[in-house]
């Protein structure tokens, strides 16, 4: 007799890894940005270190550990298939999580949005030697200076959007577990009261 495979669980298992995955990103962002302005500025690098202080590193890391912690409880989902409390808890701290990176990525995009307003600001605070590298760096200034910044600030909105996709996966596969598990606990009593039926007769 073959091994009968619970496709809805499969499903869940894989979005599951993938949403520890989108927590590593974060958690891996959150700590390359911080070391990262504690680097001597250069040529190569200070653009994005002006830009990183921008960015929510800090909320980065606290979203990191709500994932994690999340994906803590779909552990006992796994291994103790007839408790459902662990599935409605999983189920309200992915909406917890999604939140949380959905409102990262926005701020990160409204930082794209008034990248030009904000470059000369940042610049003019900035000291000779910084103007110089910066110059080296982008010549023309403003002008490449914001298509970089937009860039930048797109590519980490675009990934963390990425994430918020796939916690609203990860939920679809929960809600999806959740009445699969409720349709064959309702089978199986039927079941049961049919066999017991039967032996009565």
């Amino acid at each position: 007799m073959g091994f009968a495979i619970n496709k809805v669980l499969t499903g869940y298992i894989i979005a599951d890894l993938l949403f520890l995955l989108g927590g590593i990103i974060l958690l891996l962002g959150s700590r390359l940005g911080e070391a990262s302005l504690h680097h001597e500025r250069n040529v190569e690098n200070v653009m994005r270190s002006l830009l990183i202080p921008r960015c929510p590193i800090i909320p980065s890391l606290a979203n990191a550990i709500c994932v994690f912690a999340a994906f803590l409880c779909s552990i006992p989902v796994i291994v103790f298939p007839q408790n459902g409390i662990w599935l409605r808890l999983h189920g309200w701290l992915l909406v917890f999580s999604g939140i949380f990176t959905l409102s990262l990525g926005l701020s990160v995009w409204y930082e794209a949005l008034r990248t030009r307003s904000t470059l000369q600001p940042m610049w003019s605070r900035e000291t000779g030697d910084i103007q110089g590298l910066l110059q080296k760096k982008k010549p023309g200034c403003i002008g490449p200076m914001s298509d970089y910044a937009f860039s930048f600030f797109g590519n980490i909105s675009t990934a963390t959007f990425g994430i918020v996709a796939i916690d609203a996966i990860l939920l679809l596969c929960v809600a999806m577990l959740f009445k699969d598990r409720k349709d064959r606990t309702r089978y199986r009593l039927i079941d049961e009261k049919y066999e017991l039926g039967m032996r009565q007769t």
